[in-house]
């Protein structure tokens, strides 16, 4: 198994293909209480395979990364109104890179709220920068031609620094690497080699960045102001054995955790790992990075998210396409399995921290609002 196993693991096949049931919006199947349950706020159509979301706090703006699909591979990206919802613009996105043998598109996202910047991954070693003044796209540039992205969970932007970290995934043979650039100045300013690196995070307050580590079951802590890693933490799950089998050198006779999404806290100081097999979430202290509990939720537990404001932590179950709340505060577990919605599972999930707005994908985009 090479290092590019991940590119396409996190695209679902009925993305691909464009063949996806809207969602059906339904009350939670598990009554709950607590004032962390989300409740249903809007259902909103934008482009082909929304699969990505940012924010500009400063301006009140959402966007959201629309892949296409092989069926209609039209990619852009859908400028919604954080209070209403509403859709105030298409952009259609396009860059001039090589084909690289996976389905282009706009992917992951990050936002430069401070110089109203969208920066748009297109899954082919492109970036695409889009200006949130006029909602037009102002350039794209190239900075690796033998790396493909993993979608949304590739890609996060220090406001400190103005740097992005991506999560290059190697094409077939190729190493995967956590690529350092300046979009200012199109230029790359570091590479740290990962060939197990699956989701990213940041912490704002301190510059520091965190990747999971998909089949080791481990946690990559980066220093932003220097770009190296400073720690490896362990017993967020059970990796793979032995160890790097899953590198091909050795059949694996163990499977583990696989661990995927990362969330942050940076109030609680607290950070957050999500697994998919195992559906196991683990707590961090971000401050000894030492880890404080890993608890079972349900089946398949890949993607996460923090409300910064109540310190509730949402997970999703892409089997059964169900919302576990946490409460960030006691490290308690509020609902299991909150059936928002029926049809397909979501395949991301992104909090507004200015409206407290849950946005989560399919074909649609659903949007939750936490009391």
């Amino acid at each position: 198994m090479s290092g590019s196993f991940h590119a396409m693991r996190f695209v679902p096949l009925a993305l691909l293909t464009g063949v996806i049931a809207a969602f059906a919006w339904q009350a939670p199947a598990i009554a709950a209480s607590s004032s962390l349950i989300p409740q249903y706020a809007n259902l909103v159509t934008t482009g082909v395979g929304p699969i990505a979301v940012g924010f500009n706090t400063n301006t009140n703006r959402v966007y959201v990364a629309n892949l296409g699909s092989l069926a209609n591979p039209a990619s852009s990206v859908t400028v919604l109104d954080g209070t209403t919802d509403e859709v105030l613009a298409t952009i259609p996105v396009s860059d001039t890179a090589p084909p690289n043998g996976y389905l282009s598109g706009a992917g992951a996202l990050a936002v430069d709220e401070t110089h109203n910047l969208i920066y748009v991954d297109m899954n082919n070693g492109a970036l695409v920068t889009i200006d949130g003044a006029t909602n037009a796209q102002i350039n794209s540039f190239t900075f690796n031609i033998n790396h493909t992205n993993a979608f949304s969970n590739g890609m996060v932007m220090s406001n400190k620094t103005g740097y992005i970290y991506y999560l290059a995934q190697g094409q077939p043979g190729g190493t995967n690497t956590i690529i350092v650039f300046n979009p200012a100045t199109q230029t790359v300013v570091a590479q740290i080699d990962d060939e197990d690196e699956s989701f990213i995070a940041i912490d704002q307050s301190t510059n520091t960045i965190y990747v999971t580590n998909y089949f080791g079951a481990t946690l990559w802590v980066i220093n932003g102001n220097t770009n190296e890693l400073t720690d490896i933490i362990s017993g967020i799950g059970v990796p793979f054995a032995p160890d790097l089998c899953w590198l091909g050198r050795t059949p694996c006779v163990e499977q583990g955790s696989e661990i995927d999404g990362v969330a942050v806290d940076e109030t609680l100081h607290r950070v957050y790992t999500f697994g998919s097999q195992g559906g196991l979430v683990a707590t961090i202290d971000s401050t000894t990075n030492s880890v404080l509990a890993v608890k079972y939720i349900s089946s398949n537990q890949p993607f996460g998210a923090v409300d910064p404001a109540n310190h509730a932590v949402y997970s999703i179950s892409d089997v059964y396409g169900s919302l576990t709340v946490t409460d960030g505060t006691t490290d308690n577990i509020v609902a299991y399995n909150l059936l928002y919605y029926g049809g397909p599972a979501p395949f991301g999930i992104g909090i507004n921290p200015a409206t407290q707005k849950m946005y989560l994908f399919a074909n649609q985009v659903l949007i939750l609002k936490v009391p």
